[in-house]
């Protein structure tokens, strides 16, 4: 198992996230009082915003067998939508 895919890690990540912006703190204060870096702070809003877990996704099963894997909040699933629809509307 690697260590981004422990539960444990990516629950003390999701914590830090969501209690920032509430701190009344800078990323980078906040990022010092909690002893870890500004770019890792980052890397995992990135992360976990890209990779929901749990029941904040919906899985479908589409003809073919493929799976899409839906997002409920709304905002990752127009980014996500945005971000893999692009490639394919140049072509």
């Amino acid at each position: 198992m690697s260590r981004t895919s422990n539960p444990r890690i990516r629950q003390v990540w999701q914590t830090r996230i969501d209690d920032q912006p509430n701190s009344g703190l800078s990323i980078a204060r906040f990022c010092d009082q909690q002893g870890c870096s500004e770019a890792s702070f980052y890397h995992w809003k990135r992360r976990l915003a890209q990779a929901p877990q749990g029941d904040q996704v919906v899985e479908l099963t589409l003809p073919g067998g493929v799976i899409a894997i839906i997002p409920l909040d709304p905002m990752i699933a127009l980014e996500l939508i945005l971000r893999y629809s692009a490639p394919l509307a140049k072509e």
